[in-house]
């Protein structure tokens, strides 16, 4: 199939102007206007990124709002993302905590390309963008190096299966801080206080999730206990300022697991 039939295929689910279409090892990459907004597929008609061309840290999605709480739960020194993507999440938290020294992690190099022209992510030092395998280049970090870790690593139309198992959990707990904080994005509810997730529950005293509109499940994690949502209203309320979006909403989907 050529490029104009691959784009035929797509654009009857998917509304908007083709802006580029790229292809790499993994598949295609779309990148497409829709009014304010621009969106970036991998070659399938959801949604990876999208960001607006006149805020882009003004997040979108509501699962990233969900996974931005860690933000304000966090208060991050250093920060690493797994998953680039056009960079929403990104952009967000170079608004909400410029001092950060923020490491993000992506397999494809097309895809930070494509973040680089046309997400407006031009500026992306190569100190900070580290072109890698996220499963590989965990195990580098070193022990207890981040105060925030975010998870958000898909294909073109599912999760990656290493985001549920425990040596992800593990690896992850390892990178964080005692007052750290660790946010995935799941592409479903899951049971995350059960043994399908195990050791979730067993690594992490303080452990929440946010189940969207959309069916995804963000679970917010810390090695810390005696979590209080009380505590982090007015760091929660600032972050609404700071990315110009409601955040306080969402809490009343937090869900505390014991």
């Amino acid at each position: 199939m050529n490029d104009s039939d691959i784009w035929q295929t797509l654009r009857s689910e998917i509304e908007g102007q083709l802006v580029a279409q790229h292809r790499d090892e993994w598949g295609w990459l779309h990148v497409v206007d829709h009014g304010d907004c621009r969106y970036l597929y991998f070659g399938a008609p959801y949604e990876q990124t999208c960001i607006r061309k006149d805020k882009p840290h003004q997040l979108v999605h509501e699962y990233a709002r969900a996974m931005s709480l860690a933000f304000a739960l966090a208060q991050p020194r250093d920060a690493i993302l797994l998953g680039l993507g056009g960079g929403s999440l990104l952009h967000a938290l170079q608004k909400a905590r410029p001092d950060a020294n923020t490491s993000v992690v992506e397999m494809r190099p097309q895809v930070a390309a494509i973040a680089r022209e046309y997400f407006q992510l031009d500026s992306l030092q190569d100190g900070q963008l580290i072109i890698a395998d996220a499963k590989q280049q965990l195990r580098l970090f070193p022990t207890e190096s981040c105060d925030l870790l975010l998870a958000d690593l898909f294909y073109d139309n599912r999760m990656h299966p290493w985001q549920e198992q425990q040596k992800f959990f593990l690896q992850c707990r390892k990178l964080l801080r005692p007052d750290g904080w660790l946010a995935i994005n799941f592409d479903a509810p899951r049971l995350v206080d059960s043994e399908s997730c195990y050791p979730l529950a067993d690594l992490f005293p303080t452990l929440l999730s946010v189940t969207t509109r959309d069916d995804n499940q963000i679970v917010l994690a810390s090695p810390q206990s005696g979590f209080d949502i009380e505590d982090h209203l007015p760091a929660i309320e600032q972050l609404e300022q700071q990315l110009e979006i409601p955040l306080r909403p969402l809490l009343k989907n937090l869900r505390e697991h014991p």
